[in-house]
């Protein structure tokens, strides 16, 4: 991961935090479509949403992991 400053990766975080949430909301959207409908093509949605899930939790923690590191090299700032 390239270099980057406290105040970019906090940024970074929070966007991280809002695509979670919308991520959550689809599947919460997609659970409410399978009560009527329950295709393989949802089935696969599903899939998919959990993936990003994992995928953008993943990042989430290598960013959280830099922040923590940075803060260590200003004391906390």
């Amino acid at each position: 991961m390239g270099e980057m400053d406290k105040i970019a990766l906090q940024v970074i975080d929070e966007c991280c935090a809002k695509t979670q949430t919308y991520l959550d909301t689809a599947l919460h959207y997609l659970d409410v479509i399978e009560v009527s409908d329950k295709t393989r093509e949802l089935s696969l949605t599903r899939t998919k949403i959990d993936e990003a899930k994992l995928w953008i939790g993943k990042y989430k923690d290598s960013i959280m992991d830099e922040l923590s590191d940075k803060q260590d090299e200003t004391g906390g700032e």
